[in-house]
């Protein structure tokens, strides 16, 4: 029962519907029966409400980055999520964004969500991407926890 309530303040802090829809996803997921060790999740529960929506759109984009934009590789963590996050492409935040990048991808190391070391991709000629893994174990447990349950 302390899940949901620590899930309805955080819902309480918010007003940003991406976020909302994680919480409610996590709320689904639970009540569906997804098992997650009770320490576990109230660390997951803590890290999705500090988590912004940008940070968690991020978090989707490092889990799943694809290997391609335009039939171009990418090389580097900005090129990937300017080019998968239309917020980012401009400056719709009113700041630069890849200051908005570095600071977002530096809170989700932090976090233990993504090895903060990734900052480059490793390129392999005319294939694409040979990309280290973005995304820790913690990062996947949070991703699953706040993704739209199976239909």
């Amino acid at each position: 029962m302390s899940a949901f309530v620590q899930i309805s303040q955080a819902a309480i802090k918010t007003h940003r519907s991406k976020k909302l829809d994680a919480l409610q996803n996590v709320v689904v997921n639970l009540a569906l029966g997804k098992k997650v060790d009770d320490i576990a999740l109230q660390m997951l529960l803590d890290t999705i409400d500090h988590l912004n929506e940008l940070q968690l759109a991020m978090l989707a984009v490092a889990a799943a980055p694809g290997e391609r934009i335009n039939n171009e590789r990418v090389v580097s963590i900005q090129e990937l999520f300017r080019a998968r996050i239309p917020s980012l492409q401009g400056n719709a935040y009113g700041v630069d964004p890849r200051l908005l990048v570095q600071r977002c991808f530096t809170d989700l190391g932090t976090a233990g969500l993504v090895f903060s070391d990734a900052t480059q991709f490793e390129t392999d000629g005319e294939y694409g991407l040979a990309y280290r893994p973005l995304v820790t174990d913690f990062g996947k447990l949070l991703l699953d926890l706040v993704s739209a349950p199976d239909a």
